[in-house]
């Protein structure tokens, strides 16, 4: 049987908001990357003004920009992965959660987007990371989906890793519901612990 894809591009759009008028809105600049057969999941404004943009590609997908949205460089990592959240760290890398089918990753890199490390994350059938975030220790926080078996409803799976990104500890949470929980969001808060924002 034959399935028909649609892919979205990567297109960015940044909108200037004057103070005196909330809901007027002026565009910027708008960008289209790659060549339509990427997706863009994920931006961030970078500490020199630019944009980094995770998504996917023939991979897990990132690319830096200037201050006004032109490519600085593009960088693809993995196989069947995808890239959904990225963050800049403290030294001025990049830290990014992405899956494949079963896994769930995190890919640190410089700043010029070259690979410092990679972690591979499982648990049952399937594991989704959706979102990272940078700790106080210089270590990262980070939130998904797991599937213990077929059929099972999905919990929410949240991991704490040093900076080297070796597990510190796992925690899964659980809704009981019969469709089950799908982690989105994930940040540590002034106090040192995490919160997280789920759906189900």
């Amino acid at each position: 049987m034959l399935k028909s894809l649609i892919y979205v591009p990567v297109v960015v759009t940044l909108l200037a908001t004057p103070n005196s008028v909330l809901f007027s809105q002026k565009i910027q600049f708008q960008r289209h990357y790659g060549e339509g057969l990427e997706t863009g999941n994920s931006v961030q404004q970078t500490s020199d003004g630019g944009y980094i943009i995770a998504g996917s590609s023939a991979g897990l997908y990132l690319i830096k920009t200037t201050p006004s949205g032109d490519t600085l460089w593009t960088r693809t990592y993995g196989g069947a992965s995808r890239g959904y959240s990225v963050r800049q760290t403290f030294d001025n890398g990049y830290i990014v959660a992405g899956s494949s089918a079963e896994f769930g990753y995190l890919i640190r890199t410089s700043p010029s987007g070259d690979t410092l490390w990679t972690r591979t994350f499982s648990r049952g059938i399937s594991l989704g990371l959706w979102d990272v975030q940078q700790t106080s220790d210089g270590g990262y926080i980070t939130v998904g989906t797991t599937h213990a078996t077929v059929g099972d409803p999905s919990n929410v799976y949240l991991i704490r890793t040093s900076p080297s990104g070796d597990t510190l500890w796992t925690r899964t949470f659980k809704s009981g519901g019969d469709y089950g929980d799908t982690g989105n969001s994930v940040q540590q808060t002034s106090e040192g612990g995490y919160i997280h924002c789920r759906s189900y």
